[in-house]
Parts: structure tokens; sequence; C-alpha cells
């Protein structure tokens, strides 16, 4: 855009499945910020191997191409979101969850 004016934040979320290889803004971004390229090129590997895992999981889950289907439609109230399997265990000790462990201190203490 014109000089010290940032582009629209959903323009620029519009570009992100790019991961900066096309679109108006962030080849630009990338160009001034040379770090960003690694990172999109992780996350470019991560969504490959996101996909990957879930068309495993579609594989064996008959249902998820509805739930997919279904989270994905937008209806008068917005739009659901569709998150993509991650393999992870049912159920996660409390010990592990930094969640749980502030419930039982009793919450953070304001500063």
């Amino acid at each position: 855009e014109a000089a010290g004016q940032a582009p629209p934040l959903e323009m620029l979320v519009d570009e992100l499945p790019g991961y900066g290889k096309s679109g108006q803004y962030l080849p630009m971004v990338l160009a001034q910020v040379p770090g960003l390229k690694s990172e999109f090129a992780f996350a470019e590997v991560v969504d490959g191997a996101l996909d990957m895992l879930d068309s495993r999981i579609a594989a064996v889950d008959s249902s998820l191409k509805d739930k997919k289907l279904r989270l994905q439609s937008k209806g008068k109230t917005g739009s659901l979101l569709y998150v993509r399997a991650l393999a992870m265990e049912p159920i996660v000790p409390a010990e592990r969850s930094a969640v749980a462990q502030e419930l039982e201190s009793g919450g953070v203490k304001a500063a």
C-alpha cells in the first residue's frame, strides 16, 4: 500500500494459505522480514503432515467427512472451524495440564 500504511489484516490472513509465495502483500512482508521465510516453510511442512494425518483418520472414521462439511459451512451466526485431526492422548493427566494446575493453586494472582 502507500508508504507507511499497513494492509488490512483480513487481506494478510487471506494470503496465508500461499505461505508468502503468492499474493499482493505477504511477498513484500517476506522481503522486509527474512526470518519469516523459514517460518512459512515450516508451516507448509506442518500443514502437509496434518493433511496426511487427517486423510488417514478419515479412512478409519467414516463420519469425519460429514463433520468437516458441517463445520466448514457458514450459517447466519457465522462459521464454525474444522480443525484437522491431531494425534494425542485421549486424557491428559492433571499434573501435565497448566489449566488444572492453575485451578488447583487458586488461579493467577493479579500483579
